[in-house]
């Protein structure tokens, strides 16, 4: 529908890499601001996008069209960095260094170019919100029905939880991991979280077994800022999350390819669940994020 109201107006996808990039400032946390030029030169932007949680973002949407999707991918790198450090979590705005950082490069364009946007909420098949407004307050408005529609109360933790991806996120174990830094907070001391996907297309992306697999690398270190390299926060978090919890996956995946990235292999989810004897099951888990009571979002 889009395609079809604009049908005459000139249509480029941006490139991260090489092109002609305009820096347009510095964030306070030292983010170089570069944006691909139609953004940066624009007379005006119209920014289309869908709010849901975000795993390390806090949520996708919003000003996450300006950085990273207009920006310079050394301006990429930069902000991505951010998710090594604490308080970047799903769900979280307040204290998230990767969230105040993309908003500070985006209040930088909206200083220099009026931006309008459209910002939409989803659940399942259906569109449960549509607002259109300034940059920021479209996106906070989206931001409050997502939390409704995505965040599930739980009054304690799991021995056992299983993180059930549907498509299209179960399609490979890249984007079906979302389901496991949503998740991760539902499981108690020593307990497991399973991530229950398919993943037919394989681990869809070239670095995520090398990835995995330095995960469980004792002299792997978590990178300062100009050594950062894309992924790097996934190691860092995971990491992290293993000093507390175990790995589990069912998955259509060979299971020494699974084993030797550091999962436990599921063949039956009942059957783990059972033996568990105190397991949560989470539908849905790459747009779903379970939050314990009192905890502050």
């Amino acid at each position: 529908q889009m395609c079809g109201l604009l049908e005459e107006a000139e249509w480029r996808c941006t490139r991260a890499e090489g092109g002609c990039g305009v820096r347009i400032g510095r964030t306070s946390r030292g983010t170089e601001v570069v944006l691909d030029e139609w953004v940066a030169k624009a007379e005006a932007v119209l920014v289309v996008n869908t709010v849901e949680p975000h795993y390390f973002a806090g949520f996708t949407g919003g000003r996450k069209s300006i950085l990273p999707g207009s920006s310079a991918k050394k301006t990429i790198l930069q902000n991505h960095y951010l998710a090594c450090l604490p308080g970047s979590r799903p769900a979280v705005l307040e204290g998230n260094p990767v969230h105040e950082d993309m908003a500070e490069a985006a209040e930088m364009v909206t200083e220099r170019v009026p931006v309008l946007h459209a910002s939409g909420v989803v659940q399942g098949e259906g569109l449960v919100q549509f607002c259109v407004g300034g940059l920021a307050e479209a996106f906070g408005r989206s931001v409050e029905v997502s939390r409704k529609a995505s965040c599930i109360a739980l009054d304690r933790r799991r021995r056992l939880v299983v993180a059930r991806q549907g498509r299209p996120l179960d399609m490979n174990l890249y984007q079906a991991m979302k389901a496991v830094y949503n998740c991760e907070d539902a499981v108690s001391e020593g307990g497991m979280l399973v991530l229950d996907a398919d993943c037919p297309e394989g681990l869809g992306a070239d670095h995520m077994a090398a990835s995995m697999e330095a995960v469980l690398d004792p002299l792997w270190k978590t990178p300062t800022r100009g050594g950062y390299a894309l992924g790097d926060h996934s190691t860092a978090r995971l990491r992290q999350m293993r000093r507390r919890i175990r790995l589990g996956l069912r998955s259509t995946l060979p299971e020494e390819l699974a084993a030797r990235m550091g999962f436990d292999v599921i063949r039956s989810v009942r059957d783990a669940a059972e033996a568990a004897g105190d397991a949560l099951i989470i539908e849905e888990a790459g747009f779903s994020v379970p939050v314990l009571s009192g905890a502050s979002l």
